[in-house]
């Protein structure tokens, strides 16, 4: 399944392949395609052609987890740990270890995900 946002079907469906896909992702770049759209103002209704990128090895509409391919929205409480020194996230696993130990780490805390990140941690060492 192809997808593009943003973009007509047809043009997806038309011009944009999966080879496309992989390409821009191991070579960067990107790729822009015209469409054509209906323009309404006032009730003149026109078309109008647009060029917009369908494709992009850049995904900006996330934060990049770094030396993986996921990602994570914008205004994500987990940025702060991948954005901080890694010497830094592990005396943050242990104070949160602690909090747990004494009961006082929230409950809204994404535990599995803090386990999981400090194995991570504790192993490049």
């Amino acid at each position: 399944m192809k997808k593009a946002k943003g973009v007509k079907k047809s043009v997806i469906r038309k011009q944009l392949s999966g080879n496309g896909y992989k390409r821009k992702i191991e070579r960067g770049g990107r790729v822009l395609r015209k469409m054509h759209t209906f323009k309404s103002k006032l009730h003149d209704v026109n078309t109008e052609a647009k060029n917009k990128i369908a494709l992009a090895h850049r995904d900006d509409k996330g934060f990049i987890i770094p030396n993986t391919t996921k990602t994570l929205p914008w205004g994500n409480s987990d940025i702060d740990y991948y954005q901080t020194d890694p010497s830094l996230n592990v005396k943050y696993a242990i104070g949160a270890i602690n909090d747990i130990a004494e009961g006082t780490f929230p409950e809204n805390g994404n535990l599995d995900l803090l386990i999981k990140l400090m194995l991570e941690e504790v192993t490049k060492y």
